[in-house]
């Protein structure tokens, strides 16, 4: 496990994988501006890292993740973490 930039993910390990697990930045703490901008991009380039029949499992605060075209919606799901905060998990095979 390696912390990093995901767009940055070939040039860390140069390869397709068979599961992708991540949580995306929710913009509270993490000093991002446009979280929604980089939910959309990062689902845009998930199907160019997942190998054909892998899964891909995603936490986000977004309801609304597009899914890419390539890859099927297996399952959504949200999740109250605390307070304000719940989570939505996505799914996802190629």
């Amino acid at each position: 496990i390696r912390a990093g930039d995901a767009f940055d993910i070939r040039m860390i390990y140069g390869d397709n994988f068979d599961a992708v697990v991540t949580d995306l930045p929710y913009g509270r703490a993490t000093g991002e501006k446009n979280v929604e901008e980089l939910a959309a991009n990062f689902m845009e380039f998930l199907p160019g890292i997942v190998r054909k029949g892998g899964y891909a499992v995603i936490a986000s605060n977004l309801e609304d993740l597009k899914t890419p075209e390539r890859m099927h919606l297996e399952d959504k799901f949200k999740i109250y973490l605390h307070k304000a905060l719940s989570k939505w998990i996505y799914v996802l095979r190629d």
